[in-house]
């Protein structure tokens, strides 16, 4: 079993490796990079550190918990930006830090990245395990569009709660055209995919060798959490973003163009850090926060790629990936997180101090 991005053993080596902090009050309730927490906040400290990296926050559990330590303070920090809203308590603040050069980090130590970026055999690559909303509605566009000679797909139907089974409300043209019917049954096209739950973690999950990323030219990222603009307590607000993760890696790693299918903003996220995205087609599917536009806009682009040869998209898109690779590889996204973390620093110590 390899390590996983983060130390968890102790709130020490936490705050440590993520945050670079080595003296930090006892009388503060640390929660360092949570995954979906099920345990009530103890009440008896008297402020609240809680981070989220590796997974989405939890805004129901944190909304809850918030409302139940009220009025002690609570300081939110995630690699995702959180808009001001009327759902947030009023004692809770939101502070953005950035780890993915962290992560990422620890995948090229152990997966390496591509040296030798050549034109592969498939056009398309689009894996999903788990079943959601999106990786639902690309699963039934691939398969109906695109010709199964030209793509690297897996479908395991994975039904990891059930809340993910909800569909959409009719009138979405795009979504009522699709065949959905041929989601019963699982599908692997011109791959074996040998993925299993027991074997999922971040780091493991990075390992971007395989086929879809060595053989297929165009990665569909398939995040499992894609929700952006929605209504909590009848407020609208737009979930906490972009939510990034290996899934997004790998193909920044294996130097392959990539359609960002998840949250919205994830491509302008990527700019900011240093990334290029510029692959030749059109991406302003990005900037639709709303779920089921922007999911016809990312068929429009898959549409648009179809239209062009794997030659034609290698060439389109090869000087904006060698660039995503020497990123990396130079430390500049290393460089570049520090810069936007400096800015933050000072906030997180004098909380926790």
């Amino acid at each position: 079993m390899f390590e996983d991005f983060f130390d968890p053993s102790s709130t020490a080596n936490s705050l440590r490796e993520i945050y670079d902090i080595t003296n930090y009050s006892t009388s503060v309730f640390y929660g360092i990079n949570l995954i979906w927490p099920t345990f009530d906040l103890n009440e008896n400290f008297e402020r609240y550190f809680l981070s989220w990296h590796t997974e989405q926050i939890d805004v129901a559990w944190l909304i809850k918990q918030s409302k139940r330590v009220y009025p002690k303070e609570v300081l939110v920090v995630s690699d995702e930006y959180v808009e001001s809203s009327g759902i947030w308590p009023r004692n809770v603040k939101f502070l953005t830090w950035h780890t993915i050069d962290k992560q990422i980090s620890k995948a090229v130590k152990h997966f390496g990245v591509n040296q030798n970026i050549s034109k592969p055999k498939f056009k398309f690559s689009s894996l999903s395990f788990r079943y959601s909303q999106y990786k639902k509605f690309i699963t039934s566009y691939m398969l109906s569009n695109i010709p199964h000679e030209d793509m690297i797909l897996s479908w395991h139907k994975y039904v990891g709660k059930v809340e993910d089974l909800h569909d959409h409300p009719v009138g979405f043209s795009w979504l009522d055209n699709l065949d959905l019917n041929v989601l019963t049954q699982k599908h692997q096209l011109n791959f074996s995919d040998s993925f299993n739950i027991d074997a999922n973690s971040p780091l493991q999950n990075s390992n971007w060798n395989t086929d879809p990323y060595i053989n297929a030219l165009v990665n569909l990222t398939n995040e499992s959490f894609h929700y952006s603009n929605t209504l909590i307590n009848s407020i609208p607000v737009c979930y906490p973003s972009p939510y990034i993760t290996e899934k997004t890696y790998k193909p920044l790693l294996s130097g392959r163009p990539f359609v960002a299918v998840g949250q919205c903003n994830t491509l302008k996220k990527l700019r900011m850090l240093g990334f290029r995205t510029d692959f030749g087609w059109n991406d302003d599917y990005d900037t639709d926060c709303g779920d089921l536009t922007r999911i016809s806009k990312i068929f429009s682009t898959i549409h648009e790629i179809n239209s062009y040869t794997i030659g034609d998209l290698y060439d389109m898109s090869l000087s904006a990936v060698q660039h995503n690779i020497k990123h990396i590889e130079s430390g500049n996204l290393g460089n570049v997180c520090r810069e936007l973390n400096a800015i933050q620093i000072q906030t997180i110590q004098d909380f926790i101090g």
